[in-house]
């Protein structure tokens, strides 16, 4: 997989998706933007930073969900990603998300 499908797969997901409550783990989308692996940790976190200022209200961006790029990283790093982090925060999706960037930047991946 390139960033360019990857960005497609993640735009398709997240506007087919918007309404649901939960994760279409079954959605042909999903299924292959779990399958690119580790490859595309930088991405979804690219994704996931590009969601601050613009995960709620009218500001909202129905094409990029700051859940799914979570989600993603979670999965390609068998969760090691989330080590230490506060379970008192657990869906809050501001701390999430800057949780998730540190990671990312102390990994050297952002």
């Amino acid at each position: 997989m390139n960033k360019e499908r990857f960005l497609e797969l993640h735009k398709q997901y997240c506007e087919e998706t918007a309404m649901m409550s939960m994760a279409m783990t079954s959605h042909p989308a999903y299924i292959e933007l779990v399958s690119a692996g580790k490859i595309a940790i930088p991405w979804a976190l690219e994704r996931l930073k590009d969601t601050i200022g613009r995960d709620e209200g009218d500001s909202f961006d129905i094409s990029n969900s700051p859940h799914l790029s979570s989600e993603l990283i979670s999965k390609y790093t068998d969760g090691k990603c989330f080590y230490g982090f506060p379970r008192k925060y657990a869906g809050m999706v501001d701390v999430v998300r800057d949780f998730l960037l540190k990671w990312g930047e102390s990994e050297g991946l952002i």
